[in-house]
């Protein structure tokens, strides 16, 4: 048995990763919630893009800020990850984040495009593509409990 020492500091531990990933999970959902607000207003995004970049600009700052609790979440060697749920969450994680990367750009390109009265080219005119690939990566948070 460890010594009560390294016992107390695994108990540390695990309480800082669960706080970090609840928080993951939480701001998850209200991501989810800007990602789909976000695309609703994709329409309107020609005739009104000030809302629609105010709102694509939010979901990639708390998506960001989301995948930040989850990365830094402290790991001990006795976790071990089981669970459909979770391996579907982490092989999700290759399709969203590298949307969510792009996406910035993408949005920026699009709008300066539309700003300058012609349809986008570029990485602009795969914005829909990729939104929709990172809102659909990232709506498997639905079956992840909190």
């Amino acid at each position: 048995m460890p010594p009560p020492q390294e016992l107390q500091a695994d108990q540390t531990i695990l309480k800082k990763r669960a706080h970090k990933l609840q928080l993951h999970q939480k701001l998850g959902l209200l991501t989810l919630g800007l990602a789909a607000a976000t695309a609703l207003s994709a329409e309107e995004g020609q005739e009104a893009p000030e809302r629609h970049e105010i709102l694509g600009i939010t979901t990639a700052t708390s998506y960001f800020t989301t995948a930040y609790f989850s990365l830094t979440a402290p790991k001990p060697d006795s976790v071990r990850p089981d669970g459909w749920n979770l391996k579907i969450h982490k092989a999700m994680a290759f399709i969203h984040f590298p949307c969510m990367v792009l996406l910035p750009f993408a949005g920026a390109d699009a709008s300066k495009d539309y700003k300058n009265g012609h349809s986008p080219d570029g990485i602009g005119k795969n914005k829909k593509t990729l939104a929709n690939a990172a809102l659909n990566g990232s709506s498997d948070i639905i079956w992840l409990p909190i």
